[in-house]
């Protein structure tokens, strides 16, 4: 489902198709499962879980500089990530760059 986004370039506020940031990732994976996320500027304004049970559409957010980092899940092992000079790529979520980093998983709620 999401083999199209695989190797595609980080672009800073990509939301593609032709490049992605993180947010813009997580917002296309996301609006594929059937969730639309908010707006970046509207994101402290809805309501995220925090959940132990992974699964698709749900958000790794990894703390750190401006904000920090997301990924999202493509299920419950395995997580889609864009960064800085690293195209989108899948990795599993018990990678040790990847488990110490994360700070929990979210689930999107919907708009208050």
């Amino acid at each position: 489902m999401f083999n199209d986004l695989i190797g595609k370039p980080y672009k800073e506020n990509g939301r593609g198709p032709d490049g992605y940031d993180c947010y813009g990732l997580a917002l296309t994976v996301c609006h594929r499962l059937g969730i639309d996320l908010p707006d970046r500027q509207e994101l402290l304004k809805v309501p995220f879980e925090k959940v132990e049970a992974k699964q698709a559409g749900d958000i790794a957010f990894m703390p750190g500089p401006a904000g920090g980092h997301i990924g999202v899940m493509e299920n419950k092992n395995i997580m889609l990530q864009v960064m800085d000079r690293h195209p989108v790529h899948r990795i599993k979520i018990n990678h040790p760059w990847v488990k110490e980093r994360i700070e929990g998983f979210y689930r999107y709620k919907g708009a208050i």
